[in-house]
């Protein structure tokens, strides 16, 4: 089974937004300057690999959206749209889990905040995937182990 890339879990957290907001601008890791509104940034913020098994690793990643509402020509925006739209954002993302290819990873937490200009949604994405050098799998064998059973004293 080949390994999950961090990009290709963003694609598939752009494609639930994007399903639910088709007129979004998405962009990926970088907000150019002058940027279209409304749109949605898609940032890795953290991730963190844990010991799960020799060939495992327990996988947890932080991903990032922040909302940009639609603005007028003075540059105001209905700040109660915005919070619609973060709980749309919140509520496409809130069954438990998103499939990436083959895989369905575990959307552990959706969390959500508020600024002046924009909202922001925090997922944490947790799955188990191979380590890097986990190489064919094998291991080597275990040498022979001698036993010896004891019942009352009497070796059987």
């Amino acid at each position: 089974m080949a390994r999950l890339e961090a990009s290709s879990i963003l694609d598939a957290v752009n494609g639930i937004v994007t399903a639910a907001y088709p007129n979004d601008v998405a962009y990926i890791n970088y907000l150019p300057e002058g940027f279209v509104r409304p749109s949605c940034l898609y940032q890795q913020i953290r991730v963190t690999r844990a010991d799960a098994t020799r060939w495992t690793q327990l996988i947890t990643l932080n991903i990032l959206i922040t909302i940009f509402a639609a603005q007028d020509a003075h540059g105001h925006m209905d700040t109660a749209a915005l919070l619609a739209k973060q709980f749309g954002v919140m509520d496409a993302l809130s069954n438990g889990a998103i499939y990436v290819g083959d895989r369905a990873v575990r959307i552990s937490a959706v969390t959500g905040a508020q600024d002046l200009d924009a909202a922001t949604v925090e997922l944490t994405i947790s799955y188990f995937d191979d380590r890097p050098d986990a190489g064919s799998g094998s291991a080597d064998l275990m040498e022979d182990i001698k036993i010896t059973y004891y019942v009352n004293n009497e070796v059987i």
